[in-house]
């Protein structure tokens, strides 16, 4: 069970990641503009480059671009963990703040760290 809900997690984020790519960013304008300058040096590059040299850029391109999908998965599925913590803490507070606080050391007579 624990190795199906691993990998629903990563179904839920491949298919998140292609979401944000496919319909969030190309409405993103600063992504948008930041995208403008890497495709007037890849068109230059494409009337410049004999067949070999756009081969290997292709390479290098393909292998650099999986670097950054997986830098994508990583930082998203971090923030993923993070924001359940985060929401751990929250409903925790909400629910029993003097408990929280006196965990934390403050004492709810004084309203002073004790």
């Amino acid at each position: 069970m624990f190795i199906n809900d691993i990998g629903n997690i990563i179904d839920f984020i491949f298919a998140r990641l292609c979401k944000i790519h496919d319909e969030i960013l190309p409405h993103d304008r600063k992504y948008c503009e930041l995208g403008e300058k890497p495709e007037g040096i890849l068109r230059r590059l494409n009337d410049s480059l004999t067949p070999e040299q756009w081969r290997l850029f292709n390479e290098y391109d393909i292998a650099q671009n999986l670097q950054m999908n997986r830098q994508d998965e990583v930082v998203y599925s971090w923030g993923l963990v993070d924001g359940i913590y985060l929401s751990y803490w929250v409903d925790r507070v909400r629910r029993e703040p003097e408990q929280v606080l006196s965990e934390l050391g403050f004492d709810m007579k004084m309203g002073e760290k004790g």
